[in-house]
C-alpha cells in the first residue's frame, strides 16, 4: 500500500510500509523518517573480525541491496535514501528512555545494533542497544550474527 499523503501522518504513528509496520520518528515536509515497529530479523553486522565502517559493512550492503529489493516498485519511488539503522545521536534523540528504545523479535526482548562506532577498547565493535533499551556505548563485536536489524529511511509521503 502506498502512503496516503492526504492522511496526515505525525510523529509516533505506525504506519504499514511494504511488508512492515514502522514508526514514524521524524516528519520534514513531505518526508517521514521511519523505523521498522520492532526488530525484523537478527544477524551479523559484519561477517568477519574487523572494524568496519557504515558504509562498507555487510549490514549496509543487505539493507541497501536485498532488503531494498523486497520493495515493489511503488514503494521503492518513494524512498528517498539509504535504508540504515539509527546512530547514537539518532537513538538519542527519537527515543527519549530505555523504554522507548527497548524492541523485541518473536515477542522476545532482543538487543539490536546501531551504526556508530563503539567506544570501548573494541575496534571492531559497534554501539547497540540493549534487550532492556539502555545504550551501550563500548558496542558489541560486528561478527555476531544475533543482533537485531531495525532498519530505517526516509520516505516521500
Amino acid at each position: 500500500m502506498m502512503i496516503n499523503s492526504e492522511k496526515e501522518i505525525k510523529i509516533g504513528d505506525i504506519i504499514s510500509f511494504g511488508e512492515y509496520n514502522w514508526r514514524v520518528l521524524d516528519t520534514k515536509g513531505n518526508q517521514a523518517l521511519i523505523i521498522t515497529a520492532n526488530i525484523i530479523e537478527q544477524r551479523a553486522y559484519q561477517s568477519d573480525w574487523t572494524d568496519t565502517p557504515w558504509e562498507t559493512c555487510d549490514l549496509y550492503k543487505y539493507l541497501n541491496g536485498e532488503f531494498f529489493d523486497k520493495f515493489g516498485n511503488e514503494h521503492k519511488s518513494q524512498i528517498d535514501s539509504d535504508v540504515f539503522v539509527l546512530s547514537v545521536e539518532e537513538a538519542t534523540k527519537y527515543f527519549k528512555d530505555d523504554s522507548n528504545r527497548r524492541a523485541e523479535y518473536k515477542n522476545e526482548a532482543c538487543w539490536w545494533w546501531l551504526r556508530t562506532p563503539g567506544n570501548g577498547n573494541l575496534c571492531d565493535a559497534v554501539v547497540i542497544i540493549s534487550k532492556s533499551g539502555y545504550i551501550d556505548m563500548t558496542g558489541c563485536y560486528v561478527y555476531y550474527n544475533n543482533g537485531g536489524v531495525r532498519p530505517a529511511m526516509w520516505i516521500e509521503l
